[in-house]
């Protein structure tokens, strides 16, 4: 063998070790029942879905009892839950829980949401094995976050092996001086919910990506970071220029809509959905991702290799929003991190 040969096998070995990984594509599942039949099966295997992210519960302060309560908890038989694949439980706490708490407190309230998750799958799942990853979702602030880190630590050792992740929101990746970084080894970077729905002045507040790009202007985060992205929608309400409610999900029915500039619409006449009153005048504005706007935001994050993502994963999992956004554009934009 040639001497300048066998001075680049090391560097041939090197590459051949650290071959690119792929991400992996992902849903959360954030309905209050399980509901994943052979249909929904069927659509997931053909767009090649790894996982699924389901929450199990949420958790809320309780004033009145002054604790930490679980609500919300996800119902419905494992049996009929069709998926097939791996399951992380996710559990979500309100910023409130751990601005009451002390150290004491949120490291007990590690302990019972430990044993909320295990009841969830014993009795939804039965002999189904161990959960390789569980997953906290909680926007934490300057003033929750030692409590809340206290929380995750102990929760690690609780968690019958299996790798504790966290979300991170576009505040916590950017102001991470202030919002510090969670003690964990891998976090869940939310590129959504840029704005607050109630502002009248917000583009949209579901997505838009000048402000993702913004928010991620800053140097590279020390955890590693999955990428969450969105295909839900609501319409932010208004009347005489003041919030009047959210319709969630964003009417179908065009007819009752005029469309007006950007993402606004005006109500042609007065009626209820879902409960609330819509008036003749009234202007909605329909916050959703468009597919380009994803598709920008996707070649921005697949240009920042330092973020480390494992997984691309869509909010959330519902056939019909599945088949509004396509699955073939979903599968799409998900490539774009190939």
């Amino acid at each position: 063998m040639r001497p300048w040969l066998l001075g680049l096998l090391p560097t041939l070995f090197f590459f051949s070790c650290h071959r690119f990984e792929p991400p992996e594509l992902s849903f959360y599942h954030w309905k209050g029942r399980m509901a994943f039949d052979r249909a929904d099966s069927l659509m997931a295997a053909g767009m090649g879905v790894s996982d699924l992210h389901v929450r199990f519960f949420d958790v809320d302060w309780d004033t009145g009892r002054r604790a930490a309560v679980p609500l919300s908890v996800v119902s419905g038989k494992g049996e009929d839950f069709c998926h097939g694949g791996p399951i992380v439980p996710v559990v979500f706490l309100t910023n409130d829980c751990f601005l009451n708490l002390d150290s004491t407190g949120s490291a007990d309230l590690a302990e019972k949401v430990a044993d909320g998750i295990r009841k969830v799958r014993e009795s939804r799942f039965g002999d189904s094995p161990a959960f390789a990853e569980w997953q906290i979702d909680c926007d934490w602030t300057p003033k929750s976050r030692d409590r809340f880190f206290v929380f995750l630590e102990k929760l690690k050792t609780l968690a019958d092996g299996a790798e504790i992740t966290c979300t991170v929101r576009l505040h916590q990746y950017r102001d991470r001086s202030t919002n510090g970084i969670p003690p964990v080894a891998r976090g869940l970077l939310m590129c959504y919910n840029v704005a607050e729905a109630t502002d009248e002045k917000a583009r949209n507040s579901v997505f838009d990506p000048e402000i993702v790009r913004a928010y991620l202007d800053a140097p590279p985060y020390p955890v590693p970071l999955d990428i969450a992205l969105p295909i839900f929608s609501w319409g932010a309400l208004f009347r005489d220029h003041r919030f009047a409610g959210l319709l969630n999900p964003l009417p179908r029915d065009t007819s009752l809509l005029a469309p007006e500039e950007g993402f606004w619409h005006r109500v042609k006449r007065d009626t209820v959905i879902e409960g609330l009153l819509l008036r003749k005048g009234d202007r909605l504005r329909g916050d959703f991702a468009t597919v380009e706007d994803l598709e920008q935001v996707a070649v921005f994050l697949r240009k920042k290799k330092n973020l480390g993502a494992k997984k691309i994963i869509f909010y959330h999992w519902d056939k019909n929003l599945i088949r509004f956004n396509e699955s073939s554009e979903i599968v799409r934009i998900y490539r774009l991190f190939l």
